[in-house]
């Protein structure tokens, strides 16, 4: 085994999951704002869409067509973006174990401002037809590509660079920038409503949140040269140990049972983030009949506590170690969606919505135990495999499955994501016994 110089000695302990170093420098710093950024741009990107849909609808297809059915085609091309984030997250990350996290750091931005910036300045269908809509969907197609490697390279560049007594702090502030993404993108689509009418949106308004996100992507990309590569990935280049074969036939024929349980973990974001996260709002608004501006600024506040929660949890794995702060959180979450849905009242809109979001903070305690799940070779390509192939099988599918238990039974929209978050929690232990040390490498890829 190869240790990493001094980076190695201050980073692992006598069991490699440990970490002396406890203070952050500037490149440190620097890392985390710019791996927030990216984090930031994909939030931002995905609320922007959602919000303007109705808009787009009418830009990108014809005007006799029904305003439900443009409206379907346009969320079916959203929903597009998700069927290329698992090949697009595998084949950016199975370069980045070989060529450099911090190239697909920067790349992975790129290809995300791009298509975004271009749809904000696409014809419409008056002035092209049909290749108004295909010229959307490439776009989107793009998005979802880029999608699958940011936040993946995002959590092992930061893990690879910081110290790993302060890794929960690091990924709470990822996670906070996240949310923050979609505060911005909410606020500003708020702010612009107020201030141009419907037909100056339909005509070009709707653009502007577009073309300002794909500035800001350039900005980041281009920031991110300023950053380092990790102390593994140059370590594993100076021993001349990186993987030549691929990446993702290692980690099914080396590491399956890694790969088996981080792919049932995965699957708690999948279906928490719409089911929990999204899913309540829509069930007071459409089942209970609660007024929507209550319903919506509930789950504003549900944001805003996010943005700190996150940060806390991240303090919490930090001084418990992930595997308690993660079962812990996780069981306190079950006992408060029960609660939310037998004693929520139109009065107490706003108070379980933000108990709600103190204990979503689990889900960012989740990037701790993906990045120590694989050997510094196939880090990347393991982390992006399992958390994409999850978040597009259920992240699409979780909507439809809440809204069909919301019809049987008000009890069935608590239990299914109960009954994922309790089986995620128990898969927590079991990977905590197969954790690697984050800043060691080894001749072969494989650390048994």
């Amino acid at each position: 085994m190869f240790d990493l110089s001094q980076q190695a000695i201050e980073g692992t302990s006598e069991d490699g999951t440990a970490n002396t170093r406890v203070h952050l420098t500037l490149e440190h710093y620097r890392v985390l704002a710019l791996s927030s950024m990216g984090g930031m741009l994909e939030y931002y990107e995905f609320t922007i869409f959602i919000f303007l849909s109705p808009f787009i609808s009418q830009v990108f297809f014809p005007g006799s067509s029904p305003a439900w059915i443009k409206e379907l085609q346009t969320l079916t091309i959203f929903a597009a973006g998700y069927f290329t984030r698992p090949f697009g997250g595998i084949i950016l990350s199975s370069l980045g174990d070989r060529l450099g996290r911090k190239r697909m750091f920067a790349l992975s931005v790129l290809i995300m401002a791009f298509p975004t910036m271009l749809i904000g300045l696409l014809p419409g269908y008056d002035r092209v037809g049909f290749l108004a809509p295909a010229a959307l969907l490439i776009c989107r197609l793009f998005q979802g590509v880029a999608l699958g490697g940011e936040l993946p390279t995002a959590m092992v560049f930061v893990s690879e660079h910081v110290p790993q007594r302060r890794l929960g702090l690091a990924f709470g502030v990822i996670g906070s920038s996240v949310v923050l993404g979609f505060v911005l993108a909410s606020g500003l689509i708020r702010e612009m409503l107020m201030h141009f009418s419907h037909e100056q949106f339909v005509a070009f308004a709707w653009r502007v949140p577009f073309v300002i996100g794909g500035c800001f992507g350039f900005l980041s990309s281009f920031l991110r040269r300023y950053v380092s590569e990790t102390p593994v990935f140059r370590e594993m280049r100076a021993r001349k140990v990186l993987g030549g074969g691929n990446p993702v036939k290692m980690l099914i024929s080396r590491y399956r049972h890694e790969t088996l349980l981080c792919l049932i973990l995965s699957i708690v974001p999948g279906v928490v983030i719409p089911g929990v996260h999204i899913f309540p709002a829509v069930y007071l608004e459409t089942w209970r009949h609660f007024d929507p501006r209550i319903v919506s600024n509930g789950l504003f506040w549900l944001q805003i506590t996010m943005l700190f929660s996150s940060i806390a949890g991240g303090l919490v794995v930090d001084a418990l170690g992930w595997q308690r702060a993660i079962v812990g959180t996780f069981l306190a979450l079950i006992v408060v969606i029960f609660c939310f849905y037998a004693f929520i009242q139109l009065q107490t809109v706003t108070i379980w919505f933000c108990l709600l979001g103190v204990f979503l903070s689990g889900l960012i305690m989740l990037y701790s135990p993906l990045v120590v799940s694989f050997p510094a070779q196939i880090r990347l390509t393991g982390i992006s495999t399992v958390y994409n192939i999850s978040a597009a099988v259920f992240g699409g599918t979780t909507p439809i499955v809440m809204q069909l238990l919301a019809h049987q039974s008000q009890w069935g929209v608590a239990i299914y994501p109960a009954a994922v978050i309790l089986v995620g929690a128990a898969t927590v232990p079991l990977l905590w016994r197969l954790r690697k040390p984050l800043f060691a490498v080894t001749d072969q890829g494989n650390e048994r």
